[in-house]
C-alpha cells in the first residue's frame, strides 16, 4: 500500500511540474510575438493608436488603460473607419509559419479618447517567414 502512495506522489508531482512549464511555455509565446507587418488603410491614424488598437486585437496588455471618453465626446466620438493587416511571424514551427489576420476597425480621431471596435474578417496562414 505504501509503494502505491509513493507513485501516486510521484505521478503527482511530475504532473505539477509538467503543468507549470506549459504555462511558463506559453506566457513566453505571447510575450514574443513579433508584429513587424502592419498595414492600415487609413493614414491619419497616430503610430500611438495604432499600437493600441493591435496589442487589444491580440489581448497585449501594457499596464497602460484605455481611456473610452474624452470630454469632446460627451456628444458623440469622431469616428474613422479603417481596415487593418497584421502578420504575425513565426507562429507555426513548420511551413506555413505565419499568420496574417484582417479587421475593419473604427476608432475615435479626438485627443485622449481611445474609443475603438475591432471587427475580425478573416484570419489565414501564410508562408513569409524561413
Amino acid at each position: 500500500m505504501k509503494k502505491r502512495n509513493k507513485k501516486m506522489w510521484i505521478v503527482l508531482i511530475i504532473a505539477l511540474i509538467s503543468a507549470i512549464t506549459l504555462m511558463a511555455l506559453q506566457a513566453s509565446a505571447v510575450s514574443s510575438k513579433n508584429f513587424d507587418d502592419v498595414e492600415f488603410s487609413s493614414p491619419d491614424i497616430t503610430e500611438e493608436k495604432l499600437e493600441q488598437i493591435i496589442k487589444s486585437m491580440y489581448g497585449i496588455s501594457d499596464g497602460n488603460t484605455i481611456q473610452p471618453f474624452s470630454i469632446f465626446c460627451i456628444f458623440g466620438h469622431s469616428i474613422q473607419t479603417g481596415t487593418i493587416i497584421s502578420t504575425e511571424h513565426r507562429v507555426f514551427s513548420t511551413n506555413p509559419r505565419c499568420r496574417s489576420t484582417v479587421s475593419n476597425v473604427q476608432y475615435c480621431t479626438r485627443n485622449s479618447c481611445s474609443h475603438f471596435v475591432i471587427i475580425r474578417q478573416a484570419v489565414s496562414i501564410i508562408g513569409c517567414c524561413n
